[in-house]
């Protein structure tokens, strides 16, 4: 569910609803049922769960991250997980230099 709020001097009305609309058009691509049935059932199966959120072709998806090339030991200001992400995973597991940097290709740029 979607709820705007609304506090007294943080952007105008028009500003507000742009946002509420952006936020109800990104929940409905992120296909929440099919999405979050997957990550529960790994969740369950591992007991955690690493991905990265991404925008493909108009959708939202949520790519898998190989449990054994993650970790989290620090925290941002918000006081949430900072994932880390061991590159090596690309040279470890695709040895063909055409198969890894397809990989590569996949993955946003921030990794």
């Amino acid at each position: 569910m979607v709820t705007p709020v609304f506090e007294s001097g943080k952007g105008s009305k028009t500003q507000i609803i742009k946002a509420f609309y952006n936020a109800c058009d990104f929940v409905e691509k992120l296909d929440i049922k099919n999405t979050f049935m997957r990550i529960t059932r790994e969740w369950i199966k591992s007991g955690i769960y690493n991905g990265i959120l991404q925008e493909s072709n108009g959708k939202v998806i949520i790519q898998d991250l190989p449990l054994d090339f993650c970790r989290t030991r620090y925290k941002d200001f918000n006081n949430l997980n900072i994932l880390e992400f061991n590159l090596t995973y690309f040279d470890r597991r695709f040895k063909d230099e055409k198969e890894r940097n397809a990989v590569i290709a996949s993955f946003p740029e921030v990794i």
